[in-house]
This record gives structure tokens, C-alpha cells and sequence, in this order.
């Protein structure tokens, strides 16, 4: 029986959830560097080090002295085996970043689909080094629970952690995982306003406050009103409010709590682009790479993605002793979400593989042939519902480091808990797409439809629990100051349930994976400056492991009683190395990599494979370089450089005829570069203040949207430059965005579609601190 949204029933064991509860919330460990080792019995004297990062408020670019901010992890990007990008606070500030996707520019091999009917179409949806994340979006190292447009207000700094992390994250994390790092109230006082328009039109206001109530407790709140039509997008906007506030009691003290709450309110049409427009080849390329002017697009008046997310979270630290750290993290989120679009289609009627006899009078042979033919449309002309759901998470962890003999060890031991319920309610166009917004032309449709309402029905639901509890256990081992090795593991028992009216019989479907994620990593460190390190490790996605994207009958999604859905499982193999050079100013990284991922080919009892928009039964194997350089060049000069190259195949699959085929939405080559130059001291006083002038680049490959390779997104550049000039507490910027005014694709849904980037475009900027 369907059960509503109101009840917030945990599911996972009441005496489990209230034991880590109990244990109070709390904030990611100070964690501390590798010590020399003890003599002789006595305790050990650790260095005095600073962490670069949102952690204490620093604007060092060095990501490799960033602090991870998460207490599951080791202290430092540094010390962690993995390729990390890290987008700091002075990056977003200077490209004048409004959302998370924008950050991710900066940050190579990072696709965005455009989505489907899987309950989160449009919102993020990323997939890093091609493998499927939108999942795997974290706040301060806890589950962002719902699918939105995130906007960056409340960022302090971005975090990307690459490759399978299933040891310290769980379920999830098959490609990698991102990470916001959010702005914490901290000593010091300050008030800050900024303004800012520019193309569409934009417009944007921001503040931030915090006040010192002591000498160790703080309050801070900040806020966001943000409205925006997207440029060469016609009836694309996007607007959103939000406000965050966070109060800090115990700082720089042995115990010490943290409590935020974070609230955004979204309301855009949004943009599935346009379609893909099939060759008599079979081949496939957007529809505006034939002349079809890219601000076109066939949104309607009744689309919309009206969200709203409420955060309430809390971070509690107690320094047992100077060996000795317990850290408590809770985050409580509740979100909804109105939602519709329409999903333009331009096929050879048959859509399927071209074999000349339905693809005479199609769209696709029209459009080449110059002409305007009607619209078609996916996905049932495109979906609309409306979506509420609820999510709790609470970590708990104890990180010591002691001595057996000779060796010295930092053990980290905790439990994770969570539990998560979506409910989506169906809704219904009158007229529908297909029947009353026909005819609709490809280069001439309109926005308005006349006499057209949505009504949402909720007798027709889908209702969806995740619930995981985890324990997890990591002990670094010092064999000398140089070699270190690392062993990792952790539990899931993980179970999601599904139920659907006119489902499956309208019966509650269930499944349970129980699962354990290694990793082990072998470190060599010759200098305090050098890190090289070889590390193996897996992750596990089991079915239903994404509710707010995947409330959908579609069998590889959804658990089914009948049918054994084996977890998707991702192997990671990286070998690396992090160094500091010009006196820790500048780091760089480097790494090689592989990663087989294996979905389960699933069957049901007749043994038939099953299909569904989670490419099931496909294995791929990724491998690739990554390159970067971060920091100071000199104190005149920050530079943030990154390239990946990535090649990947599919290795195994349901449908034979895919194996050995380019594994799709992996550009080949990635590159993101931002540098700012500081020309004051070139200037000899001749105005008073600071100018500085900065720019970037940021480019990937082309790549196939589908497994088929038959569509394919071309290559993107764009060529973005900034000035800002600053006196006493007031700056002026101006940010230019591909000025080149090349077309690119900021997003891609299998053969089906893809979006059309924005053009060159303008925002200027006044801001003032007190």
C-alpha cells in the first residue's frame, strides 16, 4: 500500500539509527601529518602545520596542501592516494562561478547528461571519466540527498576525488566522487555585498556576514538572489534563491560543534537541447551543426523545475587526547521538486539503424535536405511529475595513532548510517506533446500553447527507500620515515525497496546487497614534499543506490523480486605522485590509472536479459594519464592546470555487437587552464590599488554520446578572460566568457539530444568588504 511522504519513516533499524544519533553531530577531523616516530617509550611531538583551504579560510592554490575536510579521509589532498582536483575559493571567485557545474569546468574529464525520464533529468548529472555519478555529489563530505541545480553561493571550495572510493564513501563512487566544501562561520568579523549583471540578461546579488561572538564561537550567514536569461538559449531561464547560515561553538578548542542549515529555492525552464539528426550512414551529430541557429529550442510555457531543499547539518569534534580524535557528522535533508519538459526528437521515423526504407520523408533526411519538418518527440513528448523525498545521514569516526615496536600506525575505525525516501507523483499535459503541440517545425516552433494545463495525479506514484549501514576500518603502517603502506575495508549492508501503482502487480519489490569495498596502497615518500604512492581499490553500486534519479519502473534501476540484481562493481589500479616544489608554493601531480567497471548482465527467470537506461550488462575498461599543476608560480602569479587523457572501451556486453566499442561521454583529451597575474608592481604607483588580469582555457575532445557510437558531441573550446581592479574594500571585475563564440555542448543524452552551450558572453562585477 502506498504510504506518503509526510510519515519520514526510517526503515533502517530503530536502535541502530538511534545509537548513532546518540553519539551527537558533528565536524570533519583536524586531522595531523605524519610524525617522526616515538623512542624509547616517549610520547610523540607532533609539527606545527597549516592546512591550506576553506578549513581555515586560506587562498594558497596548492591543492596538494589543501585539507580534505572529511574526517574518513587522511588530512591532506597530499596524503591522499588519488588523483584530487581541487577548485579553491579565488578560482570561483575570479571566473565569477554561480553553480556547481560551472566549477567543474576546472576540471578535466567531466561529462554532464542531460537525462531521461529517471526522476532527476536536468538536474546535476555528471559522469567522471565517463563512468555514471549523479549520485556521488557530496557536501562537506556528506550525501547531498535530491537532484537540483546547485548553485555556488555557499561554496568555499570544490573537491573532485577520482576513480572507485567505495572504502571510505560506500555504495556509489564507481568513477569517482564530487565534494562542495561550504562556508563556515569563523573568528574574525567581516561583511561582504556583491553585484553583478551581464548577458542573458544576469543578474545576481550575494552577501556574506560573519561576526565574531568570541574568542571561540562565530556565526556566519550568506545568501543568494540570482535571475538569469540563458544567453542563445531562447525561453531558457534560470532563477534561484538561497540563504545559509552556520554557527560555530569551540574553536580552535579540543571539542568543538558546528550547525548549518542551507536552503536554495529553484525555478527555471529547463533545456534539453536539441536533437541529434541521423546521416544516411547511420551516423549521428546535433541538430545545430546544420545550420539550425543554436538559440533555438523547443521549450514550452509549461515547462518548469521548480525545487526546493531544506539542509539541516552538524559537525561535532572532541580531541580525546593528543593521540586521539572522535568526529560526529549528521546532515538531515528535505527536498521537492515540480517538473516538466519537453524532449525534442528528430529520428529517420523508424529509430533505429538506417537501412534506407524509413529514412526517405524522416526528420533527420528533411533537416538535411534544407527543410523544416516537424518536431518529434522522446521520451512520450517529455516528462512532468512532481517529486518529494527526505534523506539522513550520520557518520561517526575515531582516528589514534599509536606504536607496535618499531612500526607507528594512524587507525581510523567508523560507522555510517543512512537512509533516504523519494516519492514521485505522475502528471499529465492536456493536450499531450505528441497530439496538441503538433505541428511544431524544427527551425520555426513556438513557446506558447494556448488552452494547455498539467495535472499531477497522486494515485499514480512511485515510491523508493534506500537505507545503508556501514562500518568501515583503515590503518596506515610507517615501516621507516619513507615507506608507509595503507590497508582499507568497509561493510555495506545496503537494501532499497520500490513500489509503483500499475507496477508489478503494485507489490512492493525489495533487494538486499551485503558487500565489502578494499583498498591498499603502498606510499613512498623520500622528501616532506614528495608523495609517490601505487594504490588498488573497489567500489559496489548496487540497485537503487540513486533514488532521486531512478524512481522509474525501468528494471536495471529499480529492485524486482523476480530478478537477482547483482551490484555494479568498479576496480580501480593507480599509480602516482605529488610533489611540492618553489617552498611548497606549487604542487604537481601525476598519474596513470586503469579502472574496469563490470555491470551484471541481469536475467529474469526465463533467462532473457533485461535492459534499462543504467547500461546494464556492459563492463568497460578506462585508462588514462592525469596531469596537474596548482599554485603559485610566484607570488605574483597563480596558475591552476590540468589534462587528462582517457581511453576507454566496452569490454562486455549484453548486446555482443557493442564489445570493443568506444566507451561513450569520454572525451579523449581534457584540458582546463586558469592563471591570474598580479601587474601592480609593474605599474610603479601609477594608479593606487590592485589590477589584476587573468584568463583561461578549456577544452575536451569529442566524444560518443551513445554505446552504439553513433552519436557524436564535437570537441569543445572556449577561451575565457577576466581584469579586476581593487581599492581599499571595493573590486571591479569584468569576466568574458568564450570569446571566441565557438558552438559548444554543455550536456548530451544518449543518441537522443544534446545541449547547445551559451556563446560569448559578459558578466561585470562590484563587490565590497568591510
Amino acid at each position: 500500500m502506498h504510504k506518503p511522504f509526510t510519515s519520514l519513516r526510517p526503515t533502517l533499524s530503530q536502535a541502530t539509527l538511534a545509537a548513532g544519533m546518540a553519539l551527537t553531530l558533528g565536524t570533519p577531523a583536524a586531522a595531523q601529518s605524519a610524525a617522526p616516530a616515538a623512542t624509547d617509550g616517549q610520547p610523540i611531538l607532533l609539527d606545527t602545520i597549516t592546512l591550506d583551504g576553506a578549513a581555515n579560510g586560506t587562498a594558497s592554490r596548492n591543492a596538494n596542501r589543501s585539507a580534505t575536510g572529511i574526517s574518513r579521509l587522511p588530512a591532506t589532498v597530499q596524503e591522499t592516494p588519488r588523483i584530487v582536483n581541487v577548485v579553491p575559493e579565488k578560482v570561483l571567485e575570479e571566473q565569477n562561478v554561480t553553480t556547481l557545474e560551472q566549477a567543474l569546468r576546472n576540471v578535466p574529464g567531466i561529462t554532464i547528461s542531460s537525462g531521461e525520464g529517471n526522476g532527476g533529468q536536468n538536474g546535476d548529472q555528471f559522469r567522471i571519466r565517463g563512468v555514471q555519478s549523479r549520485g556521488d555529489i557530496y557536501v562537506d563530505g556528506l550525501r547531498d540527498f535530491g537532484a537540483y541545480v546547485r548553485d555556488s553561493f555557499n561554496l568555499e571550495a570544490v573537491q573532485v576525488y577520482k576513480g572507485p572510493n567505495g572504502e571510505s564513501f560506500g555504495t556509489g563512487t564507481a568513477g569517482g566522487l564530487v565534494n562542495q566544501q561550504t562556508k563556515q562561520a569563523r573568528l574574525g568579523s567581516f561583511v561582504e555585498v556583491e553585484g553583478t549583471v551581464g548577458s542573458g540578461p544576469t543578474y545576481r546579488g550575494t552577501f556574506d556576514v560573519n561576526r565574531e561572538i568570541d574568542e571561540t564561537t562565530a556565526v556566519r550567514v550568506n545568501g543568494v538572489v540570482h535571475e538569469q536569461d540563458v544567453v542563445d538559449r531562447d525561453n531558457i531561464r534560470s532563477d534561484r534563491q538561497g540563504i545559509a547560515a552556520s554557527v560555530a561553538f569551540g574553536i580552535q578548542q579540543p571539542t568543538s560543534l558546528t550547525l548549518d542549515y542551507f536552503y536554495q529555492h529553484t525555478d527555471r525552464v529547463p533545456d534539453f537541447g536539441v536533437p541529434f539528426v541521423f546521416r544516411p550512414d547511420g551516423t549521428a551529430s546535433p541538430l545545430t551543426e546544420f545550420g539550425v541557429r543554436r538559440d533555438i529550442s523547443y521549450a514550452r510555457d509549461l515547462d518548469m523545475d521548480e525545487a526546493d531543499v531544506h539542509a539541516l547539518t552538524s559537525r561535532f569534534q572532541h580531541e580525546i587526547d593528543d593521540r586521539m580524535v572522535f568526529n560526529n557528522d549528521t546532515r538531515l535533508t528535505i527536498y521537492d521538486r515540480d517538473f516538466s519538459s519537453t524532449n525534442p526528437a528528430c529520428g529517420n521515423d523508424a529509430n533505429t539503424t538506417l537501412a534506407g526504407i524509413q529514412y526517405a520523408g524522416s526528420c533527420s533526411q528533411l533537416v538535411l535536405a534544407g527543410g523544416d519538418p516537424r518536431i518529434g518527440y522522446g521520451a512520450g513528448g517529455g516528462m512532468t511529475y512532481f517529486q518529494e523525498g527526505w534523506g539522513i545521514q550520520n557518520v561517526s569516526t575515531l582516528k589514534s595513532t599509536f606504536e607496535t615496536g618499531v612500526l607507528r600506525h594512524e587507525l581510523l575505525v567508523g560507522l555510517d548510517l543512512y537512509h533516504q525516501e523519494d516519492t514521485r507523483y505522475s502528471g499529465l499535459r492536456t493536450p499531450s506533446v505528441t497530439a496538441g503541440l503538433n505541428p511544431q517545425f524544427i527551425k520555426t516552433p513556438y513557446f506558447d500553447v494556448p488552452n494547455a494545463a498539467i495535472t499531477k495525479n497522486k494515485d499514480v506514484f512511485r515510491d523508493s527507500t534506500a537505507a545503508d549501514v556501514a562500518v568501515f576500518a583503515s590503518d596506515r603502517v610507517w615501516f621507516t620515515d619513507e615507506i608507509s603502506v595503507m590497508g582499507s575495508a568497509r561493510w555495506d549492508n545496503f537494501e532499497s525497496t520500490f513500489q509503483g501503482s500499475g507496477l508489478l502487480d503494485n507489490v512492493q519489490q525489495s533487494q538486499t546487497s551485503s558487500e565489502v569495498s578494499p583498498s591498499a596502497t603502498i606510499f613512498y615518500e623520500p622528501t616532506p614534499d614528495t608523495t609517490l604512492y601505487a594504490t588498488y581499490a573497489r567500489s559496489y553500486v548496487p540497485v537503487g543506490a540513486n533514488i532521486s534519479f531512478q524512481v522509474t519502473n525501468g528494471t536495471a534501476e529499480t529492485p524486482n523480486n523476480a530478478i537477482d540484481l547483482e551490484p555494479e562493481k568498479s576496480d580501480l589500479y593507480e599509480i602516482g605522485a605529488k610533489v611540492n616544489v618553489f617552498d611548497g608554493a606549487l604542487g604537481v601531480t601525476g598519474a596513470i590509472f586503469r579502472i574496469d567497471k563490470d555491470n551484471a548482465i541481469y536475467t529474469d527467470e526465463s533467462g532473457a536479459v533485461t535492459f534499462g537506461f543504467a547500461e546494464s550488462g556492459q563492463g568497460r575498461r578506462i585508462e588514462g594519464v592525469e596531469l596537474g599543476v596548482t599554485g603559485e608560480i610566484t607570488t605574483q602569479w597563480d596558475v591552476t592546470l590540468a589534462y587528462a587523457y582517457l581511453d576507454g572501451e566496452v569490454t562486455s556486453a549484453s548486446d555482443a555487437s557493442l564489445v570493443g566499442k568506444r566507451a561513450n561521454n569520454l572525451p579523449e583529451h581534457n584540458l582546463s587552464l586558469w592563471t591570474a597575474y598580479d601587474v601592480t608592481p609593474h605599474l610603479d604607483a601609477v594608479i593606487p590599488g590592485k589590477l589584476e588580469v587573468g584568463g583561461g582555457i578549456f577544452y575536451a575532445s569529442d566524444y560518443v554520446a551513445d554505446s552504439a557510437n553513433i552519436a557524436t558531441v564535437p570537441e569543445t573550446f572556449s577561451l575565457d578572460a577576466r581584469i579586476s581592479y581593487e581599492i581599499e574594500n571595493i573590486k571591479v571585475s569584468l569576466n568574458g566568457y568564450n570569446l571566441s563564440d565557438e558552438l559548444n555542448y554543455s550536456a548530451a543524452f544518449n543518441s537522443a539530444r544534446a545541449v547547445p552551450a551559451s556563446g560569448r558572453s559578459f558578466l561585470a562585477s562590484v563587490a565590497a568588504k568591510f
